[in-house]
């Protein structure tokens, strides 16, 4: 069964991202990071959307993330300030819906730990979007 939310479910125009290329390895350390240190979130209201977050103390690993992986935008996140001893923490958001979607596909076979919410986020996507998530 389609769901037809209207207008206000489109798909915005953020760049596509290519995998033509990217070396299976490359993806399946990718595919360990979301295991490990990732979140996939799923909207549970009709408004919000769905996401990738990938955080790590370690600056450099992300910043590979984001050179092999050219989809979202790297922000520095500080931990409060009651709990000085603790390191910075950097965080990677994956953006855009179609990104979102395409990368959680590729991933799918690697992942082990949140196989199971990708597969629940790649249902709702499809579910929301159909056939303009491959255009």
């Amino acid at each position: 069964m389609e769901k037809n939310y209207g207008n206000q479910h489109r798909l915005k125009n953020y760049p596509k991202m290519d995998f033509g290329g990217i070396p299976d390895w490359k993806i399946a350390y990718l595919a360990g990071l979301v295991d490990g240190e990732g979140s996939i979130i799923i909207p549970s209201r009709k408004q919000l959307r769905v996401g990738l977050f990938i955080a790590n103390t370690h600056k450099g690993v992300l910043e590979w993330v984001l050179g092999n992986f050219p989809c979202g935008s790297l922000r520095l996140v500080t931990r409060k300030q009651r709990q000085p001893h603790l390191k910075i923490c950097y965080q990677i958001y994956i953006q855009g819906t179609r990104n979102v979607y395409q990368l959680l596909k590729g991933l799918l076979p690697y992942l082990i730990i949140k196989k199971e919410h990708a597969e629940l986020c790649i249902k709702f996507l499809e579910d929301k979007y159909g056939d303009a998530l491959l255009s």
